[in-house]
């Protein structure tokens, strides 16, 4: 077996892995953002194990992925067998298994466990295969580039520590990953009748919300508009029905486009995939099925066709698009609803902290005060935000007049490297909410008040001032 080079981060999760191992810490989450090579560093680590007689599992969640990372590890020159279905290599060095497999199966008895895609480390099917690991203090490494989970159980009960030693920011910095331009529709998906269910949320009410004519065919406009080459973009989508309808939207304004869902058998799957990396499909809609393991550098836009309250499902959406290939300077996400507002810039992720025990996030460094552009490009209003320090618009050229504060609003707004959540711009309210907030019920002046991150105080003001108001003389 032969070493294979590796890029010095890489090398560097590994040193930093094998230095909490001498500590004594033996149940590690590494953490890689999307296009780092999480396998690969997986796979030099077993490769370095097994050459000292250690026995491997490698979990993952899904049957695709399992082959996935065989072959990776076959590149490595790793004897490997997979535990799946009429297969049976529980008896080889290394072992790649799925999680319903291990689910049914008697136990594999290994020196060290990989996870896969690690945020599903604590979920109730995810325990059970690893508290015999734990019990037995075998060493237990989870790989992710998204450590949240919506249901807020802690990571800490699996694992002790975190590695953790680049960023998107840096990634993008050296180029093993490209930026990400993001586009903001002002007319969202309209969610005042969109339900919370299972911690994210109503996908069936969601696609209620999203299923009319006009959102469609801006949806298709948007992407003729920020994808004029008709360049390779993943749809995400509510539902099986949404993600139907939207890959014939796509066909009928001549986009070659296809629509995917775990419906579909696997080997229908693989084709149409190797049809879109080809450049057959144009546009593939899908329904949870490329959000983790689909690797396409070819991928040069993400459409967010949803809402989700995921942080995790945000990030792992938009990396699909993150990896460099030819002709592509940058990845574009078009976002039909307010995922971009709700979870941030996924190049500010390194400036997040992470607590083994909480996983909470400790807090973003707070941003510069923003401002929107008033200038043009290509005739349309160029409506890039910008930090407000910026006196010339690196999208459209236009230059800002001292101490000018223009603000204009138009169909679609460029979002540059900017948290919302810590900026004093105001957030664009969905179109129910656009009315004077003397006129709002309390109810929707709360939904404006946690839209904004508005004090509880400034409801109270509000309601104070309707009382003022509701004197003839204001009539």
């Amino acid at each position: 077996m032969t070493a294979t080079a590796l890029r010095t981060y890489q090398e560097n999760t590994i040193q930093a892995t094998r230095d909490m191992a001498i500590q004594g810490k033996n149940r590690a989450l590494i953490v890689l953002p999307t296009g780092a090579g999480k396998t690969t560093v997986a796979a030099e680590m077993i490769r370095r194990m097994i050459m000292h007689g250690r026995s491997v599992l490698f979990g993952v969640h899904r049957q695709e992925l399992a082959y996935q990372a065989k072959n990776r590890f076959l590149q490595f020159n790793i004897p490997c067998g997979i535990e799946m279905a009429q297969q049976k290599g529980s008896h080889m060095p290394v072992t790649v298994a799925s999680v319903q497999t291990l689910l049914r199966r008697p136990f594999i008895s290994k020196d060290i466990v990989f996870v896969d895609e690690a945020h599903h480390s604590v979920s109730n099917s995810y325990m059970k295969i690893l508290k015999p690991y734990i019990d037995a203090n075998r060493y237990v490494y989870g790989l992710t580039a998204t450590p949240y989970r919506l249901d807020r159980k802690t990571l800490g009960l699996v694992y002790q520590d975190v590695v953790s030693v680049t960023s998107n920011r840096e990634l993008i910095k050296q180029g093993h990953l490209v930026e990400a331009r993001y586009f903001a529709a002002q007319e969202a998906i309209d969610m005042k009748d969109v339900h919370t269910l299972g911690g994210d949320y109503n996908p069936q009410e969601m696609f209620m919300a999203a299923n009319k004519d006009v959102l469609y065919k801006n949806l298709v406009e948007n992407y003729m508009k920020y994808c004029p080459n008709m360049e390779r973009a993943i749809v995400f989508n509510a539902t099986k029905e949404h993600s139907k309808i939207t890959a014939q939207k796509f066909i009928e304004a001549g986009v070659p486009a296809m629509h995917l869902d775990c419906d579909v058998k696997s080997s229908r799957r693989m084709e149409i995939l190797e049809m879109f990396a080809a450049g057959v499909y144009k546009v593939i809609c899908n329904v949870s099925i490329l959000t983790e393991g689909y690797d396409l550098p070819a991928v040069h836009a993400i459409i967010l066709n949803k809402l989700t309250k995921s942080r995790c499902l945000y990030m792992q959406m938009i990396g699909r698009a993150l990896r460099p290939s030819e002709y592509k300077e940058h990845a574009i996400v078009i976002d039909h609803s307010t995922n971009v507002l709700d979870h941030g810039f996924i190049e500010d992720e390194d400036e997040f902290e992470y607590d083994i025990h909480k996983m909470k996030k400790k807090g973003p460094k707070k941003d510069a005060p923003a401002k929107v552009c008033p200038g043009m490009k290509d005739g349309v209003p160029c409506e890039a935000i910008l930090h407000a320090a910026i006196m010339e618009c690196p999208r459209c050229g236009y230059v800002f007049p001292t101490r000018e504060k223009e603000e204009k609003e138009g169909e679609f707004t460029e979002i540059v490297k900017l948290d919302f959540r810590k900026t004093k711009i105001k957030i664009p309210l969905p179109v129910y909410l656009r009315k004077p907030y003397i006129s709002m019920t309390r109810d929707e002046l709360i939904e404006v008040a946690e839209i904004r991150s508005y004090k509880k105080g400034w409801i109270w003001n509000q309601l104070e001032r309707q009382k003022n108001t509701s004197s003839p003389i204001f009539n």
